[in-house]
């Protein structure tokens, strides 16, 4: 049985070599990644999907996340993206420094979404009055500069610089500016579980002493009630902290600010409640379209760009602007 089995497809692969070749070849070339990506709209997500908290009220109606497709430069979406005008090609360096990798890109947007989840919790239970507390403060690196002599690498826990413990971002800049231009810092980190000791050389810039590195403080925020996040492997970045702001606050008071609408949005958050802009705005508000919502809110800077995208496109759909999580509530409340 095995033994005809094998003659057939032996005999099969020996009479259709050439259209095998031919196949395995177009597909091989259809594949050859360019340095391109393709901007598209998104889709929108529930918030309530992402987070958790005990105890939660009840919304009658929902907020959602807007986002951004991003698809790899090859032959065939490259192709398509010159025929859908709702696509864009965008060079790979927009998207990537020249001096790092895409994988290493992809973790700075994670600890980017990690510094939103922690600001849009303590946002959001500062305004309903609610406890919550800092802990295990960490700091990673974020951003190497092309011009730093370093072997750092993104997403580096640093640990000590010159032997003394370093947790906020001030001691960075402190121990940099008591150095002198060329000393070497050396910088005890923790990568992959494992610690070991790395180094960078100060250099100056506009009479600015560097090390070339950007930093992210990640911890986290102990609250009553609890706050859990379930996020994707593929989402990531900053652009969801207004909204989660949001979410996290109607689940912690008794008032729904929803009224029963589908609300989309998008913006960053800080700790002190400010809004932020964000790229795209043109995918997410298509993705809020789409999704039939009722409201879009967009950050204050992003707010003439998300005027125009509405005029040209004919969007039926009520955008809001606002510039923090305060103004956010009021304007909610007048709906």
């Amino acid at each position: 049985m095995f033994n005809k089995i094998y003659d057939k497809t032996k005999k099969f692969f020996k009479e259709n070599i050439l259209y095998i070749g031919i196949l395995v070849f177009i597909y091989a070339i259809c594949n050859i990644p360019f340095p391109y990506y393709i901007d598209a709209p998104g889709t929108v997500i529930n918030v309530e999907d992402r987070i958790i908290v005990d105890s939660a009220y009840e919304s009658e109606g929902s907020m959602y996340m807007a986002s951004v497709t991003e698809i790899k430069g090859i032959i065939p979406t490259l192709l398509w993206a010159l025929i859908d005008k709702d696509q864009d090609i965008v060079k790979k360096e927009e998207k990537v420094y020249n001096n790092e990798t895409y994988e290493e890109a992809n973790i700075r947007a994670h600890l980017m979404l990690n510094d939103s989840t922690n600001n849009a919790t303590i946002v959001a239970f500062k305004a309903a009055g609610k406890s919550y507390e800092i802990i295990n403060s960490k700091l990673f690196v974020a951003y190497i500069d092309s011009q730093a002599e370093t072997d750092l690498k993104i997403g580096d826990e640093i640990i000590s610089l010159n032997g003394k413990p370093i947790n906020d971002v001030n001691n960075i800049k402190d121990t940099v500016n008591a150095s002198k231009i060329g000393d070497k810092i050396t910088i005890l980190v923790k990568r992959n579980g494992k610690e070991l000791n790395t180094s960078s050389t100060v250099f100056v810039n506009n009479d600015i002493k560097y090390i070339g590195i950007s930093a992210i403080v990640d911890y986290d925020v102990s609250t009553v009630p609890e706050v859990k996040f379930n996020f994707k492997n593929s989402e990531s970045g900053p652009s969801g902290g207004l909204m989660l702001s949001l979410a996290i606050y109607n689940s912690l008071v008794e008032e729904d600010i929803t009224k029963g609408k589908k609300i989309v949005g998008t913006g960053t958050i800080d700790v002190d409640g400010n809004v932020g802009a964000i790229g795209g705005v043109k995918y997410k508000i298509a993705a809020a379209v789409k999704a039939k919502a009722d409201l879009f809110l967009v950050p204050m800077d992003n707010y003439e760009e998300a005027q125009q995208i509405v005029r040209e496109h004919n969007y039926k759909i009520n955008l809001i602007a606002v510039s923090t999580f305060e103004e956010a509530l009021d304007k909610l409340s007048k709906m």
